[in-house]
């Protein structure tokens, strides 16, 4: 009995570990891009922020910059 269910312990183990390890390689391969995300946000200046005021119909473009912005500062 103690036996099956160490063979069952071992076999939930090896997938728990396979499943981490799968999701530290996403987390590597995403990390850098979370890294260049905040510093393209550092130079967002105020001249920047005045020309995305400017537009009425802004650019899809920048509707996508300013929704990361948004969610980055957990703004709706």
């Amino acid at each position: 009995m103690c036996e099956l269910e160490e063979k069952e312990c071992n076999i939930k183990r090896e997938e728990a570990n396979a499943l981490r390890n799968d999701c530290q390689q996403e987390l590597d391969k995403v990390l850098p891009l979370l890294a260049a995300a905040g510093e393209a946000l550092d130079k967002i200046g105020r001249d920047d922020m005045v020309q995305l005021k400017s537009f009425t119909n802004p650019p899809p473009a920048a509707a996508i910059v300013m929704e990361g912005v948004c969610y980055t500062f957990n703004e709706d």
